[in-house]
């Protein structure tokens, strides 16, 4: 993908050059002056120029566009927020194509302020990012504790719907939240969950700011993307009782060095440091630097904690979610970590239901049985 992207960049690159040339050839030919070997030179810089087109132009390029495109893919971008049927019961959506969208449904963004769901609510993170979020009672007041979820790249709050549902049912208080670029959520510069950690902070506090919410015990989800964005702001939030991480990301840089060397190579090793490099200056932060699994060590001992993995995740394989499991200071009987058999890149809950809502009623159970003790 990357080197035919590399060939087009290098392609489209020379062919400007000539074009300019072309034109530069027909004005002095219209000015009656008759430069001698004005092609040789043209031709040999065009040739000189191909180096600076392959490891400067081009890496920028990709990345440019990759930190443009980290917004939510087509399919799910007219999300407008969950369904409940006449009996509470949580009615999961699924994706759709562009074809399948209504005629009147809304392309264009909207006033962020004009609600289209009974559960949208909006916050503002710390750094004056507005984002999008779904707040959902459970189906039996009062809720026994609130949990604050959010999706990986390219996708939405419709990827965490099914795993929002099962925390309803248990008796939660669920928000989908949207990060920054994603959904209805305002754009900024992407950071690859650095920025986006403040964007879960914000959504903790804005639970937080609700009376009937405030005292309860709080969870924190996130898959793929998500799980950075939730790893990293996790031991910012006091009084956090319990952290769920799916397809966990130990570390960007070695997420993204996996998917260059792995079996579903993008990038051709010998241009991954040039194009590394400019990921990190377009979104203004260093991969490398973005580690969950290093901030997982400043986690609050009291957190209770479940990771979860799929054997199949190329990106973020079982020996990652190892990592991060580690790196949680609790009690060994405070965390536990799930690797189910082949399930790849955050299908865990979609290859194993029942277990997966088996593994969340254990883990919501040993919470409120703590907070009970105490």
């Amino acid at each position: 993908m990357y080197v035919q992207f590399l060939g087009w960049v290098v392609g489209i690159a020379t062919g400007i050059w000539l074009v300019l040339a072309v034109l530069a050839r027909l004005g002095l030919r219209l000015a009656r002056k008759r430069p001698r070997r004005f092609w040789l030179p043209v031709f040999g810089l065009a040739l000189v120029l191909v180096p600076l087109h392959v490891f400067v132009t081009a890496p920028n390029a990709a990345a440019w566009l990759a930190v443009g495109m980290a917004r939510t893919r087509g399919d799910e971008i007219f999300y407008v927020g969950p369904r409940l049927g006449a009996d509470g019961h949580w009615i999961l959506q699924e994706r759709r194509s562009w074809r399948d969208v209504p005629a009147d449904a809304e392309t264009a963004p909207r006033d962020p302020h004009e609600a289209r769901s009974p559960f949208e609510v909006w916050m503002t993170a710390e750094d004056g990012v507005r984002v999008r979020g779904f707040l959902v009672p459970p189906p039996d007041e009062p809720p026994r504790f609130v949990a604050v979820l959010t999706h990986g790249l390219w996708r939405g709050a419709l990827e965490i719907e099914t795993v929002g549902s099962m925390f309803r049912d248990l008796g939660g208080t669920v928000l989908l939240l949207e990060l920054r670029n994603h959904g209805r959520s305002e754009h900024a510069t992407f950071t690859f969950g650095r920025t986006e950690s403040s964007d879960m902070i914000a959504a903790v506090q804005f639970v937080r700011e609700r009376a009937e919410l405030r005292d309860l015990p709080l969870v924190l989800f996130g898959v793929s993307l998500g799980s950075a964005a939730t790893a990293l702001a996790a031991p910012r939030v006091e009084r956090l009782a319990g952290l769920v991480l799916d397809a966990p990301i130990d570390s960007v840089g070695a997420v993204a060095d996996r998917m260059v060397s792995g079996r579903r190579r993008m990038v051709p090793s010998w241009a991954w440091p040039d194009l590394k490099h400019a990921l990190s200056t377009w979104s203004d932060t260093s991969i490398d630097e973005v580690s969950p699994k290093v901030e997982l060590k400043r986690l609050a001992p009291s957190v209770r904690a479940l990771v979860i993995g799929g054997a199949d995740d190329a990106r973020c394989p079982p020996e990652a979610a190892q990592a991060v499991f580690d790196a949680i200071p609790c009690a060994a009987d405070a965390k536990t970590l799930w690797i189910e058999p082949e399930a790849d890149h955050g299908k865990v809950w979609q290859v194993a239901p029942d277990r997966y809502r088996e593994h969340l009623h254990a883990f919501i159970d040993a919470i409120l049985a703590s907070t009970h003790e105490s």
